[in-house]
C-alpha cells in the first residue's frame, strides 16, 4: 500500500469534513435540512399524505418537524432535547392497549408534548386527565391552539398543557402513565427517573412509563424496582411499571 490512503477512506473523510462544515454554519445547515425533508417526502409520499389528512380532518397543526434553535426554552436544558417530531395514532393506541389497565384510574402525562398530538389522541381514552409538558413556548402555543380546534370527541376528564421544564414539573399524585417519545438525552431521562422515584416514595402509587423509540431504555431497565409490561419492535416502544420499594421485594 506504501502508506497510501484507500479511495473509500478519503471519501469518508471528505464526507465528515463536509458534514462538519454544514452543521457549523446556519445557512448551509438550513438548506441541508430542507433538502432532507423534501427527500423524505419524495421517498415516503404515503406518510406525508397520511399526516396531511390527519391534520386536515382533525383541524390541527402537528406535521412539520421543528428544530429547537431560536425557540423560547423554559429552563437550561435546551441542548439536551431531541427536537420535535410527530407520532402516528397507531403507535400510541397500540401501546396504550398493551397496558391492560383501567384508564379511569390514571392520569396521562406526556413529557416533551410538542404540538400536543399525543395528548389529544390520549383524550379519546377515558383517562382521569391528559397533561402535556413542553419546554418550548412556541410548540406549547401551537398545542393550545390545537386543543381549541381538535375535532374528535374527548372522553378523558380534562386536557391540560403546561409550559415547563420537565425537571420542575410536579407529577400528579394519581396513578400515572408517563409517555416519552424519545424527547431528551439520557442525562435528562435519568433525572426524570429520579424525580419519579422520589414522587413514588412520597406518594406510593402505580406509575407506568411508555417509551417510544427507546434509545436510552437501559436507564429504565437499570432501576432496582422496575417491571417490564410490554414491548413492540414493530411499533418501536417499551412499557415499564415503576414499583414502590416495598413492592419490589
Amino acid at each position: 500500500m506504501n502508506g497510501e490512503i484507500p479511495p473509500s477512506r478519503r471519501l469518508t473523510d471528505l464526507r465528515k469534513k463536509a458534514r462538519s462544515f454544514i452543521y457549523a454554519h446556519p445557512a448551509p445547515r438550513f438548506c441541508w435540512i430542507k433538502f432532507r425533508q423534501i427527500q423524505t417526502l419524495l421517498r415516503f409520499p404515503s406518510s406525508w399524505l397520511n399526516g396531511w389528512l390527519f391534520d386536515t380532518w382533525n383541524r390541527i397543526d402537528s406535521r412539520q418537524e421543528r428544530r429547537l434553535d431560536g425557540l423560547t426554552i423554559k429552563g437550561p436544558y435546551g441542548p439536551e432535547a431531541t427536537g420535535y417530531g410527530t407520532i402516528g395514532s397507531k403507535i400510541l393506541f397500540h401501546a396504550m392497549s398493551s397496558l391492560r389497565i383501567s384508564f379511569n384510574d390514571y392520569a396521562f402525562v406526556d413529557f416533551g408534548s410538542g404540538k400536543g398530538q399525543a395528548v389529544l389522541l390520549a383524550s379519546r381514552l377515558p383517562f382521569k386527565m391528559a397533561i402535556g409538558v413542553e419546554f418550548a413556548k412556541e410548540l406549547h402555543d401551537v398545542a393550545l391552539r390545537n386543543a381549541r380546534s381538535w375535532r374528535p370527541k374527548r372522553i378523558c376528564g380534562r386536557v391540560e398543557f403546561v409550559w415547563a421544564d420537565v425537571l420542575e414539573f410536579e407529577i400528579p399524585q394519581e396513578p400515572c402513565v408517563i409517555y416519552l417519545y424519545h424527547p431528551f438525552s439520557e442525562f435528562i431521562l435519568r433525572r426524570v427517573l429520579e424525580n419519579i422515584l422520589r414522587s413514588i416514595a412520597v406518594c406510593p402509587r402505580d406509575i407506568i412509563i411508555v417509551y417510544v423509540n427507546p434509545a436510552y431504555e437501559q436507564a429504565i431497565r437499570s432501576l432496582p424496582n422496575v417491571e417490564p409490561i410490554s414491548r413492540s419492535v414493530k411499533q418501536a416502544y417499551s412499557a415499564y411499571r415503576i414499583l414502590p420499594s416495598s413492592r419490589s421485594h
